[in-house]
């Protein structure tokens, strides 16, 4: 998992810009009105939008969409996650805690990484 923070979707690209460079190196995942994930903002696109623009520019506007209820409790693990995970669609997953907030986001390829890294075996003498 990649460390990340929310925003709710009626933010605009500069304040976007403001969390990001407050958490840096955190991926942005927006948050519906309900509060639940919705999307990521990709941060080249943030990039791109003309500083003269950038507060009345929504943030959804430099986003991409999550799949519909790819969102997983930080405390998910093992077999049990995977089974989820692979129920659903899209390759990227918000990462919640126990009160709904966004903590990171997990990519079907880290997972994937997981998965085929093998621990090094102990030599015994």
């Amino acid at each position: 998992m990649a460390p990340a923070v929310s925003v709710p979707a009626a933010s605009s690209v500069s304040g976007a810009r403001e969390m990001l460079a407050a958490h840096p190196g955190a991926t942005l995942v927006i948050t519906a009105p309900t509060g639940q994930p919705w999307a990521v903002a990709d941060a080249g696109a943030l990039a791109q939008v003309p500083a003269q623009l950038a507060a009345a520019t929504p943030v959804d506007a430099a986003a991409r969409p999550l799949a519909p209820g790819a969102y997983v409790p930080a405390a998910a693990a093992g077999s049990e996650l995977v089974d989820y995970l692979a129920k659903l669609q899209g390759s990227e997953y918000a990462v919640i805690d126990r009160d709904g907030g966004v903590v990171g986001l997990l990519t079907q390829a880290a997972v994937l990484d997981a998965m085929n890294t093998k621990p090094a075996k102990r030599r015994t003498s």
